[in-house]
């Protein structure tokens, strides 16, 4: 996966005392445990990296760091993820709902799907995930499609 660090907090686990960051990188929020990338990585770095869930943690392993934008670049490039995100999301929801329209399931089945549709649409927008990914991914789970 790949994004822009939008923010860095810096925590200390209740137990003992371990540092640690979350990176905040598009609209989610990830732990990242190895000291080494604390100083390493800054706001506006564009990272390559995976991610490993646990409940509802998600930790991220660096795999490449990019030093793309200057501060001020930054900046501005953040004030618009901020002013257009809302955009982004409704664009994806709406999307996801025309395509359920005709489908023949409880509302409540195509609300649900309609939100994960979004969430996939919306990640493919900020090019966090490829869509084909998804949808194969669905299909494996439901089988193939028997018209």
């Amino acid at each position: 996966m790949r994004g822009f660090v939008t923010e860095i907090m810096e925590k200390k686990t209740k137990k003992d005392g371990k540092p640690f960051q979350i990176y905040v990188i598009g609209s989610e929020e990830f732990s990242q445990w190895d000291e080494k990338y604390f100083d390493r990585v800054e706001e506006g770095d564009l990272l390559y990296y995976d991610v490993k869930e646990y409940g509802d943690f998600k930790n991220i392993t660096v795999n490449k760091i990019y030093k793309v934008l200057a501060e001020e670049e930054f900046r501005k490039l953040q004030k618009l993820v901020n002013e257009k995100q809302h955009y982004i999301r409704m664009s994806a929801l709406k999307t996801s709902s025309n395509l359920l329209n005709d489908l023949k399931i409880s509302p409540y089945e195509k609300g649900s799907l309609a939100l994960d549709m979004s969430d996939q649409f919306e990640k493919y927008i900020r090019g966090e995930q490829i869509a084909e990914e998804f949808f194969k991914q669905k299909e494996s789970e439901s089988g193939p499609d028997e018209g």
